[in-house]
């Protein structure tokens, strides 16, 4: 499974709805920081797969969902579990604190 783009329009039922917890990459084409964690996102995406669901969002095409969250930079790394908020990463974080994330989503 690869990563799953998510819009304004499809926000609510694939990630806030989603049984599954759930990474959401907010970025745009012209940020250098998320084009480098990219291949990683792609990455946890294989490995964390029927786990947690990876997707990503488009700021430069999509307002409503980032401005309703606050996005405010780019990257955003946004974690929920059953459709609550439960982690924020602004920037580009190292590969083991991205890892460490979405294992302790799958903590109960």
């Amino acid at each position: 499974m690869a990563v799953i783009v998510v819009n304004d329009g499809n926000f609510e039922e694939l990630v806030i709805e989603n049984k599954r917890p759930a990474l959401v990459d907010f970025w745009s084409p012209g940020c250098g920081p998320c084009q480098m964690i990219s291949p990683l996102i792609e990455k946890l995406a294989e490995d964390f797969k029927g786990d947690v669901d990876i997707f990503k969002m488009n700021i430069s095409e999509n307002n409503d969902i980032p401005g309703g969250l606050g996005i405010r930079s780019v990257p955003t790394l946004l974690t929920f579990k059953n459709g609550d908020l439960v982690n924020t990463i602004v920037g580009a974080p190292p590969p083991q604190k991205l890892v460490d994330t979405l294992e302790a989503l799958l903590d109960d």
